[in-house]
């Protein structure tokens, strides 16, 4: 075969391996391509709304969520917890609990 400087026209000059080649697709060539691919699909919804229609009760989170505690109880269980941590402290220096220097 004879190489691309023998020949004066280059343009005549063909490749074996230079085949025709897939055109690309227009917009709504890919377009359609892209939905016959998606099937059937349900339409967007938010989470919260998908949550809101399932069956059964409520989630422990969303009952303290909606839960009105008011801020007086708040308080006394803070306060509360707080005196019993004092209490633990106090007592917990009381006990020895390593190891004895004598017998």
């Amino acid at each position: 075969m004879a190489s691309i400087k023998e020949i004066n026209k280059p343009q005549e000059f063909a490749l074996p391996f230079y085949g025709t080649r897939q055109s690309k697709l227009n917009k709504q060539e890919r377009v359609a391509h892209v939905r016959a691919g998606k099937g059937n699909r349900e339409k967007y919804k938010a989470k919260t709304i998908v949550k809101q229609k399932k069956t059964g009760g409520l989630s422990n989170r969303q009952k303290q969520h909606s839960k009105a505690m008011p801020l007086a109880t708040k308080r006394a269980r803070a306060a509360r917890s707080r005196q019993e941590k004092k209490k633990r402290q106090r007592q917990g220096g009381k006990q020895f609990r390593g190891r004895k220097a004598w017998k």
